[in-house]
């Protein structure tokens, strides 16, 4: 079987569209095509079927996505062991991050792979949590920075801890102070990400708390699209500092710390179960590690709960805040 015309298989299947996985594969969408209709006609199987919204999998191909996702997770682990074998990290590392430690950290983290690990390529995207988490187990992702300890992967101690702020338009009488209690959020439209979403069910639990009705202004999947919303003036959103720190010095949003409570999260390294033994994978985990400690300080975990909402502030949490320009 031709693993290359598998692995396309499933990421068409992925992405729902030809375009799109044709730009990963830098091919032209009509070469894709020929290549999957090539698949299909040696193993005499329609796999996708073409609607108006794109691609969508025949009854063959839903049934044989799950068995062909484990082909390429056990040819994976099979390279790895090679790979490891040899002693020399090599290969892809897929690293999946939430946008509250995108900014400085991820920057570094590729430095510092680039200089140790030359024949190691890191592949990076930013998602919230729950998908994160839904990709790790599925094995999509080799490692990923979440908001809670999972069940279905390897979680490591926590890495930092990210204080949430109000994220408002520049010039907002909300946003202007530098610090805003919770208690003002009471009826105001906010932008929330759709259910099912940990990080919403976490807010809207501390919101329920505290006494405070969400005027759901949107739900908005996008952390791009939700900054773009915000600078329109249509609602609040609830993130930390690092997610908007270009546009705060861009004078584009403004922010204030919530208070009364303080509400901050962990955020933690997980390895996908499917690749925690690969040679590359455990070293990419320990660089960004040791590259977290260096940036952000070490992290105590609480002893209960997740980041409960009036616990003071760690001083990593504080480097995630970028005041409004004056």
């Amino acid at each position: 079987m031709d693993l290359a015309k598998l692995q396309m298989f499933v990421k068409i299947a992925e992405l729902g569209s030809l375009s799109k996985a044709s730009a990963q594969y830098d091919m032209g969408a009509s070469t894709l095509s020929r290549q999957m209709s090539a698949f299909e006609a040696e193993y005499k199987g329609r796999l996708f079927l073409r609607t108006g919204r794109g691609l969508v999998l025949t009854e063959l191909g839903q049934k044989i996505l799950p068995r062909a996702r484990e082909l390429l997770a056990d040819a994976d682990r099979l390279a790895a062991e090679i790979r490891g074998s040899a002693g020399v990290p090599r290969g892809t590392v897929r690293l999946a991050v939430v946008p509250s430690v995108t900014a400085p950290l991820v920057a570094r983290i590729i430095l510092e792979a680039q200089r140790r690990y030359p024949e190691v390529t890191l592949h990076v995207t930013e998602a919230f949590s729950g998908q994160i988490e839904e990709w790790l187990a599925l094995g999509r992702v080799d490692l990923g920075f979440v908001l809670r300890p999972s069940a279905n992967s390897v979680t490591e101690k926590p890495l930092a801890r990210s204080q949430l702020c109000v994220v408002g338009p520049a010039g907002d009488s909300l946003t202007a102070p530098d610090e805003v209690d919770f208690s003002c959020l009471d009826g105001q439209s906010i932008l929330l990400p759709s259910q099912p979403s940990n990080f919403r069910s976490f807010l809207e639990q501390i919101a329920r708390r505290n006494g405070v009705t969400f005027k759901v202004a949107a739900e908005i999947d996008s952390v791009a699209i939700m900054k773009e919303v915000v600078a329109a003036g249509v609602g609040y959103a609830l993130l930390s500092a690092s997610t908007v720190q270009q546009e705060v010095q861009q004078q584009r949003l403004s922010i204030a710390r919530l208070i009364n409570p303080k509400v901050s999260r962990q955020v933690y390294l997980s390895t996908t179960a499917q690749k925690s033994g690969d040679l590359a994978t455990r070293e990419i985990s320990r660089l960004i590690r040791q590259v977290s400690e260096e940036l952000l300080g070490v992290v105590e975990e609480p002893s209960t709960g997740d980041a409960a909402p009036d616990e003071s502030v760690s001083p990593a949490a504080e480097a995630f805040y970028v005041p409004n320009p004056e």
